[in-house]
């Protein structure tokens, strides 16, 4: 009901299990539930981009992200 676009279970898992390798040259599986909720339990590999200062809008999202992926 929000605007936040989402893929389905079986896409995250065709993209898990290598089965969309063709599609792309790399996967980053972004986490960006809070700390406490990622810390609960998270997909294997996924980098945890949670909001700091209670922040919905984390100014620093995308310096966070090129510093996981170089």
């Amino acid at each position: 009901t929000d605007s936040f676009p989402r893929i389905t279970k079986e896409t995250l898992l065709g993209c898990i299990d290598r089965k969309l390798d063709l599609c792309f040259d790399r996967l980053i599986i972004v986490d960006c539930r809070f700390r406490y909720e990622y810390e609960g339990g998270h997909i294997d590999g996924a980098i945890s981009l949670a909001p700091r200062f209670g922040s919905i809008v984390d100014t620093n999202f995308f310096d966070d992200l090129i510093r996981h992926i170089i």
